[in-house]
């Protein structure tokens, strides 16, 4: 995970190994949405969280 500051404000970057992607992101997207909620609710609004593969 890194931190990067944009233009569009500051944004959290998970970086995932490319087979455990689907793991991460979850059935329908379900862990991805839940981890971007907890980091929001930490993070305050303008943090953006991105999943990418390494």
């Amino acid at each position: 995970m890194r931190l990067v500051d944009a233009r569009r404000g500051a944004r959290l970057e998970v970086r995932v190994h490319p087979e455990d992607l689907g793991t991460v992101i979850g059935r329908g997207g379900r862990t991805a949405r839940a981890l971007r909620q907890v980091i929001g609710s930490v993070g305050g609004k303008g943090l953006r969280v991105d999943i990418v593969d390494a």
